[in-house]
């Protein structure tokens, strides 16, 4: 990866683009409700969106592309029910790791040259009791748009 990157990396800027997660998550939050649940979108401290239908309740909320953030995010939303991962469209009992790192690497490459990028991102849910099958995870193809600093 670092070879292949070698000739982007000298000619760009080398700032880390930063994840456009608050657009990410109100458009999970618009495509939940025209689904029909009543939603709760949390930015700031929590990052996180609520969704109910009927009985069934969910915490959804993105994980970094580094996966650092996971252990946290499993012990706060083990709370709210069984937890789970999705990414590219497919629910996922552990979480994918390898994928959405090489996802995130190749497209802040891009990022850093000022191309317009964005990354696929594992989302994490907590599914209540009252959810008897998992919800179409067609919403997890919503991409994280990477901004460079000062554009």
């Amino acid at each position: 990866m670092l070879v292949m990157t070698l000739g982007v990396k000298l000619h760009g800027d080398y700032a880390v683009p930063f994840d456009d997660s608050g657009r990410a998550l109100r458009e999970l939050a618009a495509k939940m409700t025209a689904e029909g649940y009543a939603v709760n979108l949390e930015i700031g401290q929590r990052n996180r969106v609520t969704a109910q239908r009927g009985p069934c309740r969910m915490v959804l909320r993105l994980l970094d592309p580094h996966g650092t953030t996971n252990a946290n995010s499993v012990r706060l939303l083990a709370k709210e029910g069984r937890v789970s991962y999705l990414w590219r469209g497919q629910w996922r009992d552990d979480l994918p790791r390898f994928g959405p790192l090489m996802d995130y690497y190749f497209n802040r490459e891009l990022a850093r040259q000022g191309i317009a990028a964005s990354r696929r991102p594992v989302w994490i849910a907590a599914l209540g009791k009252g959810c008897e099958t998992r919800p179409d995870p067609g919403f997890s193809d919503i991409p994280v748009m990477l901004l460079r600093a000062g554009v």
